[in-house]
C-alpha cells in the first residue's frame, strides 16, 4: 500500500510483529481479557456511566455491557495491529503502550 508516497507492506509488517513479539502479544490479550472482566464487573455493580472511556460507555448504552465492552476490546486489538502493520520498528512501542494502558485501566477498575 502506497501511504504518502512510500510503499509501506503492511502485511509483512504485521507478520514480523506477530512473530518477534509474541510474548507481548499474548500479554496484551491477556491483559484485554482481565481489562473486559473488571471493566464488566465494575459495570454491573455500579454504573455504565462510571466508565471514562466514551467510545465504549455508548457502545455499552446501545448494545449492552458485554458487547459493547467486547467491541471495544476487539478495537483495541484491531488498532494494535494496524499500528504495527503501519510501522515494523514501533511495533515492539505501540505494543508496549497498549498494554501499559490496559493495566493501568484494570487497576483503575478494580479500585471501583
Amino acid at each position: 500500500m502506497i501511504i504518502l508516497d512510500q510503499e509501506v507492506p503492511l502485511k509483512e509488517n504485521l507478520l514480523y510483529a506477530l512473530q518477534t513479539h509474541k510474548l507481548l502479544w499474548a500479554l496484551l490479550i491477556l491483559s484485554a481479557v482481565f481489562d473486559f472482566i473488571t471493566t464488566y464487573r465494575f459495570m454491573t455493580a455500579g454504573s455504565i456511566d462510571l466508565e471514562a472511556n466514551l467510545i465504549i460507555r455508548h457502545l455499552a448504552h446501545t448494545l449492552g455491557i458485554v458487547v459493547g465492552v467486547g467491541i471495544g476490546k476487539i478495537m483495541q486489538i484491531g488498532a494494535a495491529m494496524a499500528f504495527c502493520a503501519l510501522n515494523r520498528e514501533m511495533s515492539r512501542g505501540v505494543l508496549l503502550i497498549i498494554l501499559a494502558l490496559n493495566c493501568f485501566a484494570i487497576v483503575v477498575n478494580t479500585i471501583y
